[in-house]
This record gives structure tokens, C-alpha cells and sequence, in this order.
């Protein structure tokens, strides 16, 4: 089978075939007197990205900061290959004032290499560079069943966090990780975030038509908070628009929150300092300012029985749970059990302390 995303690059055709012709048909029926550029129905604050690999150069980032791009993530490497354009678009969209973030296809087709390797040569390549986290991009598998894909993935981790110890984010269709890749706590022992490919503009998230539900992150259906999504690239027309003219198309991101919201999850902002609690007293009243879950236990794992609090609704905690540095839970009490839920959760604040 001929792959399109690696000959023509990801969100990248170099003609207008007739498929590509009829997508973009299809988003100009539905959207005849929509900006440029259609978003899909989310509620709240989205920071719209790129990302970028040798595809789109040339890249004039000054176009795609013209129509309000500040991030982008560039294609590091796929397997033991460097990405050819990867310095002239990371030194490009630096010198344009652009955060910077990167992503690793991962390859295990190229059976020369090892996970280890591949990990440190990328590793080496983006340490005390750009602003962001590294994307490992799944979508192959070549000859490795479930439990083989996702040792892989783990020894990948492991190899790339021993040189650069950035955030570590996936991105992947759902449809395929959650048949190709076994299932793990690994993701979430590790707090390893989330890119959700699926292109579908009437969504409000990437899975609020109740398909292709992240398995091994377990968030809600209806938003993706903490989350990326990837949810328009093939066939989008938008290349020129943002600057690329190398490419006819160009895959765009969404991040679910403000510019802030976005700034504290990578740690480029510190979230508000939280007073110590006093031992042995009841502590304050909090009041939730986004849907969030509540559990069993002060961690994200499924298996934990949950509700939810929405915005408004208030708890009164009985102590401050610290789990790392850039979490923190509520304990309180509700129908005499004891329940936790997240003040902070990867850089993101859903309560205020009232």
C-alpha cells in the first residue's frame, strides 16, 4: 500500500486529485460563508496550531504569524531518518517568535534501528531547544503485534527521556491505537499527554459522537481538556494561507483553553501558589471553574470509580494532596465516602478557592 502521509507529507498533497478535490468540496458546501480557516464546534477558549515536517517548506512563518499562529511542532526524525528541513524550520519559526514543540515519527518497520537509538539521536537533536514537548507519533506498526508496539513505545520513552526530559505527549488516531498498541497504565504513571487525530468539523471534541474514546487516557466524551487535537489536515486547501508553499494542505491543531491555560501546561508560566493546608482542620471552600472528575483515589487511573463536578458547583476539601510538582488534589467528603479531585492537573486550574 502506497502511504501518502510519508510520500507527500502529513496533511500534505503535491496536486489536486480528485480526492483531494472532493474534500475540499465538502468543507466549502458546509462552510460557504465561513472564514477561511473552519474550526469545529468547541465550547470555550482553543489555541489553533501547526505542525510541520519537510512538506511544507518553503515556510514563511511570517504569513502563518500574520493569521495568528504562535506554535508550531516540527518533524524531528522518523525512525533513524532526520527530517530534511527540520534546523531550517526550527531556526525559521524561532527567528519569527514562535514556541516551539517537535514530534518523532515512530517507525518500527526500520528493523536496523533500535527504539533506543532512534530516541537518542532525536534526543539530541531538540535538548535545549524550542519551548515544547515531543510528540511520539504512532500510526505503524509494521510487524509488531500489541504487546510488541507498545514495549516498543516504552523503550522509546525511556531512551528519549534519559537525554531531553521534556514533556512527552502521543499523537495518534484512536481507531488505530486502540487495537495496535496493548493497553497500559504506562501512560498515565507517566503523565504522558495527548494529540487526537480525527477529522470530523461537526465534533465539539474528538470523541463527543461517543467513537473512538481514548482508552488508555479515559477523559470524558463531550471535552478534552489537557488534550490536543488534531482535526483537519488532507484536503484542507489551507497550505498557502498559513505560509507553506510547499504544500497545498497543512494539519491543524487544536488546544482546548486559553493562551495561559496553554502556557501552564508546558510549564512556561507557574500556576498560582496554593497556602499549605493546616493539619487536622477543615480547609476551604473551592469552586469549580471547568468539568472535572472526581475519584477514589488522588490519580487518574480508570479503573477508579468517579462522578463529576461541574463549573459552579463547590466541594469543601479536607486536605490538599500534592501527588508531583504539577499536581494537586482536593479530599473531601460526599455521602460518607471519600472522594478526591483535581485543583490542578497538568498545569490546568479547575478550582478557585473561594
Amino acid at each position: 500500500m502506497i502511504n501518502l502521509r510519508e510520500q507527500h507529507g502529513r496533511g500534505a498533497f503535491p496536486d489536486e486529485t480528485p480526492w483531494y478535490l472532493k474534500r475540499k468540496n465538502q468543507l466549502l458546501s458546509v462552510l460557504p460563508n465561513a472564514s477561511p480557516v473552519p474550526l469545529p464546534p468547541v465550547l470555550g477558549d482553543t489555541v489553533l496550531y501547526l505542525d510541520l515536517s519537510k512538506w511544507n517548506w518553503p515556510m514563511d512563518f511570517a504569513v502563518a504569524y500574520a493569521r495568528g499562529i504562535r506554535i508550531v511542532f516540527i518533524k524531528v526524525s522518523q525512525g533513524a531518518w532526520v527530517d530534511s528541513r527540520f534546523y531550517q524550520l526550527v531556526q525559521a519559526a524561532i527567528d519569527a517568535g514562535m514556541l516551539v514543540g517537535f514530534y518523532h515519527f515512530i517507525d518500527p518497520t526500520q528493523t536496523s534501528v533500535s527504539p533506543e537509538e532512534a530516541a537518542e539521536q532525536a534526543a539530541r537533536l531538540t535538548k535545549g531547544v524550542g519551548h515544547l514537548s515531543m510528540w511520539m507519533d504512532v500510526e505503524w506498526r509494521g510487524n509488531l503485534d500489541a504487546q510488541g508496539l507498545l514495549n516498543y513505545l516504552i523503550r522509546w520513552h525511556d531512551a528519549y527521556k534519559s537525554i531531553d526530559d521534556r514533556m512527552i505527549e502521543v499523537y495518534t488516531r484512536h481507531s488505530f491505537f486502540t487495537t495496535a498498541v496493548a493497553r497500559s497504565s504506562f501512560w498515565h504513571r507517566n503523565s504522558i499527554g495527548l494529540n487526537s487525530a480525527r477529522y470530523h468539523l461537526g465534533l465539539s471534541s474528538p470523541w463527543s459522537d461517543g467513537y473512538y474514546r481514548p482508552a488508555d487516557w479515559q477523559y470524558t466524551l463531550d471535552d478534552f481538556d489537557d488534550y490536543h487535537w488534531q482535526y483537519l489536515a488532507d484536503g484542507n486547501g489551507l497550505g498557502s494561507y498559513f505560509g507553506s508553499s510547499g504544500a497545498i494542505s497543512i494539519d491543524l491543531n487544536l488546544f482546548r483553553g486559553t493562551w495561559n491555560d496553554l502556557l501552564i501546561h508546558y510549564g512556561l508560566i507557574d500556576v498560582p501558589p496554593i497556602d499549605p493546608p493546616e493539619n487536622g482542620e477543615c480547609l476551604w471552600n473551592f469552586e469549580c471553574v471547568k468539568r472535572v472528575r472526581y475519584r477514589t483515589q488522588p490519580i487518574t487511573q480508570p479503573q477508579y470509580e468517579y462522578g463529576f463536578k461541574d463549573p459552579g458547583q463547590t466541594v469543601e476539601a479536607k486536605s490538599v494532596v500534592i501527588p508531583n510538582g504539577y499536581e494537586v488534589w482536593l479530599e473531601f467528603e460526599e455521602d460518607e465516602k471519600t472522594y478526591y479531585t483535581a485543583l490542578v492537573h497538568w498545569g490546568t486550574k479547575f478550582y478557585e478557592k473561594l
